[in-house]
């Protein structure tokens, strides 16, 4: 057989098995990936001290498990939004929360998880507008031996929620009174009424 007719079968060889690894690894990178989504709201109780509760969501999307990289593979950091003279600015120091997923340390494929992670801010100064609340999770890449991490983010702002004033409480007072007062009104008319009939009965 003609060296040549061994070099082309040889070469052929080689073309398939690098299209069959390339293959591979397409199919292993797009079938690891994540979804992450987070969103907020804000509350403000009776006494001033406002919460943040914020939900975050992962999917792991494809075949292959996601296994976040470290204890805080999965956070939320909260940061302050500040205006001042028409400029916005950050907080002093923003809050993170991590590892509020439990004991939960990977997603399967096609699955979801999420949760409720709560702030508690206490008192927001005058300047405060709202909060940027930044979820992420950090991933390590298969195989482990390679040790690249990857992340995946979604980032949503929580408008500060409007205070209760002194006039929407002198309202609401106001209201309550009145619905007393009529309520008490209705239930002398009614006994009157009542004791006339009672009266006419005995006549």
């Amino acid at each position: 057989m003609p060296l040549w007719v061994d070099a082309s079968e040889v070469s052929g060889a080689i073309a398939a098995s690098i299209t069959f690894l390339g293959g591979l690894g397409v199919s292993i990178f797009y079938s690891f990936k994540a979804n992450v989504s987070v969103s907020a709201d804000a509350h403000s109780a009776d006494d001033g001290t406002v919460f943040v509760t914020a939900r975050p969501t992962v999917t792991a999307i494809g075949w292959y498990r996601i296994r976040f990289a470290k204890e805080d593979g999965a956070f939320v950091l909260l940061t302050e939004v500040r205006s001042s003279g028409g400029r916005l600015s950050d907080g002093p120091t923003p809050q993170k929360r991590a590892g509020f997923f439990g004991t939960r340390s990977c997603v399967d494929g096609g699955e979801t998880i999420s949760t409720t992670v709560l702030f508690t801010l206490g008192e927001v100064p005058p300047d405060v507008v709202g909060w940027r609340c930044f979820f992420a999770i950090q991933v390590t890449r298969p195989p482990k031996s390679i040790g690249k991490v990857w992340s995946w983010s979604d980032t949503v702002f929580v408008p500060k929620p409007r205070a209760k004033s002194l006039e929407d409480a002198h309202g609401q007072e106001e209201g309550s009174q009145e619905a007393g007062t009529a309520t008490a009104a209705g239930v002398g008319v009614g006994a009157v009424r009542e004791a006339q009939g009672i009266a006419a009965q005995e006549a």
